[in-house]
């Protein structure tokens, strides 16, 4: 194939094109350590045609963006679990002295949230938290004596209607729980579920819970029993006061410098202090409690990866504190641009690697999405020859 003396981009399926700003793209790192636009950031167009200045040193240098580096796995968990972002004490639910064994919505040992949800939340008014917009939660259980139980769930609906969710135990048949029938809304309610006869020993429970229906808790309880009010508290034959997690050295690409960490707990009891180690260094230096990071960190002229530690300790209620997509905030300089009217290539300015095309005639900027391979692919021609 002949060409002329240019350098071609090709653009793999899956781009994602967005409007942005030349220099001060908001932008954020996926876990592989990709740069990609952050979902909602606001976007100016620029006139058509315009030309971007080349990136230079000079007397007023880009500012650098802010980016989320989300802490989404970590090295080793004490008496921890860690479950799709969540984090929290290690607890294992027991029958009551009345025959109750009750479970926690938020505390499943796996919640998969519907595509661009947050699976667990807070009802400040009531003091509760909960599970929503779940698309799958797996909830396991022990019990102490056989018998015949009856499930109740404690549930918030935001609209009248006709709401209901499936379930399977121990991995059966699915069934299809009714949960409403144009009842309550904006408050919450005990709902009736199955009567099960079930054996002494473990079991698990896996359930839904879409469309905006919030779940408190859940309670297995002889058939006499009705709940009312808040119903029953949770009981544990293993309850963990203190539990510690530890990230890897994050030391993601295109970070320029480390500012702040958002444990983001939820309320409802318990607390949590956070600790970071620079590099490979053996020692931790406290975070502030409004999440700044320590100066040794924060002014750094030069960028090192990051340890973070955060220790978990239950309330004085026995409640375990609940993380929920804890974060590092960091700046990252803009990516070198080069190019000319119309197009403008971007580089990473800490690896070199191209990280996006702009496109001055259309205003648009084409960027590497986050959970996809890479979709720029640079190649280079020789004037008159052939396509390398």
């Amino acid at each position: 194939m002949r060409t002329r003396g240019y350098i071609l981009v090709a653009l793999a399926a899956g781009l994602a094109i967005a409007t942005v700003r030349a220099a001060d793209e908001a932008v954020e790192l996926d876990p592989s350590g990709m740069l990609h636009r952050r979902p909602g950031a606001e976007a100016t167009t620029p006139s058509a045609g315009a030309a971007a200045a080349p990136d230079r040193p000079g007397p007023n240098p880009p500012e650098p963006s802010l980016i989320h580096v989300p802490l989404a796995s970590f090295a080793t968990a004490t008496n921890c679990v860690v479950d799709h972002g969540r984090v929290w004490l290690n607890r294992e639910p027991r029958q009551d002295a009345e025959g109750c064994l009750v479970m926690e919505a938020e505390e499943a040992s796996r919640l998969t949230p519907e595509e661009g949800r947050t699976a667990v939340g807070f009802d400040a008014a009531d003091g509760c938290r909960f599970a929503a917009n779940v698309m799958d939660g797996t909830y396991d259980f022990v019990l102490g004596s056989g018998g015949v139980y009856r499930t109740w769930y404690r549930a918030w609906f935001p609209l009248a209607g006709r709401w209901n969710h499936t379930e399977t135990l121990d991995g059966g048949v699915r069934e299809n729980v009714t949960d409403s029938l144009n009842g309550p809304t904006g408050r919450w309610v005990w709902v009736q579920g199955p009567t099960r006869s079930l054996a002494a020993g473990p079991h698990r429970l896996a359930l839904d819970y879409q469309g905006g229906a919030r779940l408190d808790k859940m309670a297995l309880a002889p058939e006499s029993f009705v709940p009312t009010g808040r119903g029953p508290t949770a009981r544990y034959a293993r309850a963990d006061v203190a539990g510690r997690v530890e990230t890897p050295v994050l030391a993601p690409v295109g970070v320029a410098q480390w500012r702040s960490l958002a444990p983001n707990a939820l309320g409802g009891g318990g607390t949590v202090a956070a600790f970071c180690s620079p590099g490979n260094k053996e020692s931790w230096e406290a975070v502030a409690p409004d999440g700044s990071l320590p100066a040794t960190v924060t002014t750094a002229t030069s960028f090192a990866g990051l340890r973070v530690a955060l220790d978990l300790v239950s309330g004085t209620n026995g409640v375990t504190p609940m993380l929920v997509g804890p974060a590092l905030c960091a700046a990252t300089a803009p990516p070198l641009a080069f190019g000319n009217d119309r197009v403008n290539l971007m580089f990473s300015r800490s690896g070199g690697d191209l990280v996006g095309v702009r496109d001055l005639v259309i205003s648009n900027t084409f960027l590497a999405s986050a959970g996809r391979p890479h979709p720029l692919v640079m190649q280079r021609t020789l004037q008159g020859g052939t396509l390398e």
